[in-house]
């Protein structure tokens, strides 16, 4: 049969095409009645049986008041503090529930049931029904359709599927479709639900300011499941800071008989019994806040308190070795040292240093130094260079107070600063797993003791912690003894390029579009860029400016890396023409520091 060639406007195009939509609702429209299980029958079909899921199979029957077990009540009265089973299904089931508990698993099945089990009389013709899968970001809210594809492949669902194939839209045949969503405050308006699945409700994020749309989105989706009859609101997520609406929930209904607000707060080996719990015990050691939040113990998960001691007394004082102020150098001993760097002002902070090494599998602290306010910073960066030039330290890292004016400083006294690519709370919370498990030997230094202990953990929104000292003290010391200790670990140490621009002001950056012939990776490129380091380095070029991560560096900047001086010093300056395999391609023209 011959294909006809349509035109843009011609009437019989717009025929035909309506003519492919007829037969696709068509076929849509001629499905079975939905189906008329329980959960259970789909769990059942699934193998999800057996009593590493009786916790689950608990669950749903809370939700959907179906008849208990005794193993199931007592189930279901521990993870709810609940004294009676629910005798009707609940409007919104909240699970708390640690990580790898099986929330995503699950949530997909009941995303499944809910879509083979509608009933399209009880909406409206041609109106719009939709299931989402919300999430902080779409791959993860995909996640659940991974689930969900597995689900369709059973010989009890395949007969309502319509079409299943599509990247981020599951067809049944019931008229519902299954569909992959942003948690974003735009969204979901104008459908119908029968259910929607909110995937990590306490860490979805806005992408404008950082904070947890949970509020707004759930108010919309509230409102379509209000169009639809015995819908279900379920919200799954290991739990965070204690705010928003996870914890509005929990505090509010958890351990009341509430008819319409079902609250289950599990820790990961309750809920997943084949979880490794090595791993989990291994994180406890590692960090006991995050673990009781991330995996629970004891039946249960946490919310991380909004401020809350990062360090436990014990632990600490189980690192310090008694009486131990200072040690002195030792041969044959490589050290790293941290600077804190202040401005000197009334009233400020201290400027402080840290000097450490290596013995075996621990990292163990030297010195610690602390001049306070009010300081020449010239003169303590001559006093620090002095120590650590004594302890070997060729090179110090440091915070990014006063950048330009550190870098000079040290550089004249022939110190190397290279800025530390972790802040103050990464430093901290780098720092915590080396204490807890006993990795690091302490100095018995008072100031560090205390500056240690009144650190707090601040739970954010955002999904990141904010560790600093309360209003009124300080963490001079001890953020030097965490920068220096966290040297020692290597952690933190990543490689840091930095493009020069000379004469003709382009910056010299081959991670950009670049002419054919002078892309990275060929002979001429390799080249160019040699002869362009060695004007730069000789002084043959004027106004250098220093590009790192697209900030643009001061000439005073580029003094401190060279050494100063129109003679060519590439030891100084730690600048190679080529990348770390030598061959002069790729990776740009890095000053490795």
């Amino acid at each position: 049969m011959p294909i006809r060639a349509y035109t843009k406007g011609d009437p019989a195009a717009k025929i035909a095409g309506a003519k492919g939509g007829s037969v696709t609702a068509a076929a849509r429209r001629a499905s079975r009645q939905p189906f008329s299980g329980a959960i259970i029958d789909l769990m059942d079909a699934a193998g999800m049986t057996g009593v590493e899921w009786m916790p689950w199979r608990a669950f749903w029957k809370a939700v959907y008041a179906l008849p208990m077990t005794v193993e199931e009540l007592a189930i279901y009265q521990r993870h709810t503090k609940r004294t009676t089973a629910p005798t009707a299904q609940v409007a919104e089931a909240w699970m708390c529930v640690g990580r790898g508990g099986g929330k995503t698993r699950n949530s997909a099945l009941h995303a499944v049931y809910r879509a083979i089990t509608f009933d399209s009389a009880t909406v409206d013709p041609g109106e719009d029904v939709v299931i989402p899968l919300l999430a902080s970001d779409r791959r993860q809210a995909r996640a659940a359709l991974k689930y969900i594809r597995g689900f369709n492949a059973l010989p009890l669902v395949a007969p309502w599927v319509f079409r299943g194939g599509l990247k981020e839209t599951i067809e049944y045949k019931t008229g519902v479709n299954v569909e992959v969503q942003t948690a974003s405050k735009k969204a979901p308006r104008g459908y119908s639900c029968p259910t929607a699945c909110c995937d990590e409700v306490a860490w979805w994020q806005n992408d404008d300011d950082g904070t947890n749309p949970d509020h707004e989105v759930l108010t919309a989706v509230r409102g379509s499941l209000g169009r639809v009859p015995s819908s279900v609101l379920l919200a799954l997520s290991n739990p965070y800071a204690p705010k928003g609406e996870l914890f509005e929930a929990v505090e509010q209904y958890f351990g009341v008989d509430d008819a319409d607000v079902l609250v289950w707060n599990a820790d990961t080996l309750s809920m997943n019994p084949t979880y490794d719990g090595r791993a989990i015990a291994r994180a406890f050691k590692r960090d006991p806040v995050v673990a009781a939040s991330e995996f629970g113990s004891d039946g249960f998960v946490t919310f991380r308190q909004a401020r809350q001691a990062l360090f436990d007394a014990d632990s600490v004082a189980a690192c310090i070795v008694t009486d131990r102020r200072e040690l002195p150098p030792a041969p044959d001993t490589h050290y790293y040292g941290f600077v804190d760097a202040a401005q000197g002002q009334r009233a400020g902070d201290a400027m402080t240093l840290g000097i450490a090494h290596r013995d075996g599998t621990r990292a163990v602290l030297d010195l610690l130094r602390e001049v306070e306010p009010p300081f020449n910073p010239a003169d303590v960066v001559t006093q620090f260079a002095t120590l650590l030039r004594a302890y070997g330290c060729r090179t110090v890292t440091g915070d990014r107070v006063s950048l330009g004016f550190v870098l000079n400083e040290f550089a004249a006294v022939a110190i190397k600063f290279v800025p530390s690519t972790l802040t103050k709370s990464d430093l901290f919370s780098e720092l915590l797993p080396l204490v807890n498990t006993g990795r690091v030997e302490l100095l018995d230094h008072p100031t560090l003791r205390g500056q240690l202990l009144v650190l707090e953990r601040r739970a954010v929104r955002g999904g990141r912690d904010s560790i600093d000292h309360p209003r009124g003290a300080h963490d001079d010391v001890a953020n030097a003894a965490a920068g220096a200790l966290t040297r020692v670990t290597g952690i933190g140490k990543k490689k840091v390029e930095l493009y020069a621009s000379v004469g003709d002001g382009n910056i010299f950056d081959p991670n950009r579009d670049q002419p054919k012939d002078k892309r990275p990776g060929t002979r001429a490129f390799a080249i160019r860029r040699q002869e362009r380091l060695e004007r730069l380095l000789s002084g043959q070029d004027a106004g250098v400016d220093m590009i790192r991560g697209g900030a643009r560096m001061t000439d005073g900047v580029w003094d401190a890396l060279t050494g100063g001086g129109s003679e060519p010093d590439r030891d100084a300056a730690d600048v190679t023409p080529f990348n770390r395999r030598g061959d002069g391609t790729g990776g740009g023209t890095p000053f490795d520091r």
